[in-house]
């Protein structure tokens, strides 16, 4: 037990010190700012940020330390207040040392900092963090955990828009969503070719499609298998519902780039919402109208990132859990569009006696109605909750909200 509140207390006197560090750090060169600001031959002009010499003193404070832990934690306070990689340097234990340059690359953002870095874990994120503004895939083969090597490779060839970085991706799955999202963005769907499963090229060419809703592009391949691959699937067709009520109000959304038409009598409110740092298979913001209502039925619309542009599929299969509820049967094919523009999107039931493609009874709970698409940058999930077979009025509103939804280019 003592040794225990031993314990406690050193991790207390690190903490203590690289706060005391660090407010000592803002301390000094606030002194400075208010100092040179005061005197009779200041000049209006912007203070530059001090240099590793102008606190040398806080320094020699830290060195100064004769336990080596606390010492360790004052010059990582310093370090963190200065942002400065060669007072890192003076830090003996590997793992302060470590944090101390993953804390100051993201404000120097050279990667020579990782260099640095003695356990490997912690190089490989500095160098997955540097690629977000290096664009160099060179950077990739640095790093040695597969997983975060094939992401570093996913998103350096989405930014330079260069299929032949794909094939450095060893997960099959990724290297098949490296090459759509590329396919996509480009309208090549050539690049489909370097996929070797069937299904997934289909999908492929299909992100390619979907894009412009025109087919015709499957006839620029010039393998013939390639082109059957392609038109093997119809376009999707539009719901068609009838045209909504003129005296329908619209909801605009310009964080997520996207609007709808609504009943007047609605209210739409933000009922979840998480930082843009999230992982990317959490949602951003969802909207809902349940909150106002004591209905048995309502709808809630989601929207999530999708940075590097996937498609409808790839984007599903990237989040891992698409929603967490698409059924296992269910194709992974458009089966319907969205919008004035004729967005694809993947239509599915859920819940209740229900299969994918039709409504049942309620049973523990009642079915949902659920749609994805994805525009550009966002991936979105549209669904009609509290709904049987019978509801068929509801259903219609429903159709005529996702025929009105319009994207906000930006």
């Amino acid at each position: 037990m003592k040794k225990t509140q031993e314990g406690f207390s050193r991790i207390t006197a690190i903490l203590l010190v690289i706060f005391v560090a660090t407010a000592a750090a803002g301390t000094v060169y606030i002194l400075k700012k208010n100092t040179e600001s005061n005197s009779p031959s200041a000049t209006p002009t912007a203070t530059p940020e001090p240099s590793p010499a102008a606190e040398s003193e806080d320094e020699k404070a830290c060195g100064n330390i004769s336990d080596q832990d606390l010492k360790d934690g004052c010059y990582s306070g310093i370090a963190r207040a200065k942002k400065d990689p060669l007072t890192c340097d003076k830090i003996q234990d590997r793992v302060i040392k470590d944090n101390c340059y993953l804390y100051v690359i993201r404000f120097k953002k050279d990667p020579s900092i990782c260099d640095k870095t003695q356990d490997q874990r912690a190089k490989d994120d500095c160098y997955s963090y540097v690629i977000s503004f290096e664009k160099d895939p060179s950077i990739c083969d640095k790093i040695q955990e597969q997983r975060i090597k094939d992401g570093c490779y996913l998103n350096v060839a989405s930014v330079n828009q260069n299929p032949s970085l794909c094939g450095n991706i060893s997960d099959q799955d990724l290297k098949d969503t490296c090459y759509s999202g590329i396919a996509k963005t480009k309208q090549d769907p050539s690049i489909c070719d370097g996929i070797p499963d069937r299904d997934t090229a289909v999908r492929c060419y299909w992100a390619v499609v979907e894009v412009n809703q025109d087919s015709s592009v499957c006839d620029k391949l010039q393998n013939q298998e390639s082109r059957t691959y392609c038109h093997s699937n119809d376009l999707p067709k539009p719901p068609n519902p009838t045209l909504p009520p003129s005296d329908w109000k619209a909801y605009i959304n310009e964080k997520h780039k996207y609007s709808f038409e609504y009943p007047s009598t609605w209210i739409f409110q933000v009922v979840f919402s998480s930082p843009d740092t999230s992982e990317l298979n959490v949602i951003r913001e969802e909207i809902s109208n349940r909150s106002n209502y004591n209905w048995n039925w309502f709808i809630r619309i989601a929207a999530w990132d999708n940075p590097v542009n996937l498609s409808l599929i790839d984007w599903l299969k990237f989040r891992k859990e698409p929603g967490g509820l698409i059924p296992n049967d269910m194709p992974l094919v458009p089966n319907t569009v969205v919008g004035k523009t004729g967005v694809a999107a993947l239509q599915t039931w859920i819940g209740g006696t229900s299969t994918w493609d039709k409504p049942g009874e309620c049973f523990q709970a009642c079915p949902s109605l659920d749609v994805y698409f994805v525009y550009k940058d966002k991936g979105y999930r549209v669904e009609l909750e509290g709904q049987d077979a019978s509801k068929k009025e509801s259903q219609e509103v429903f159709k005529q909200i996702l025929s009105t939804f319009e994207f906000i280019d930006k």
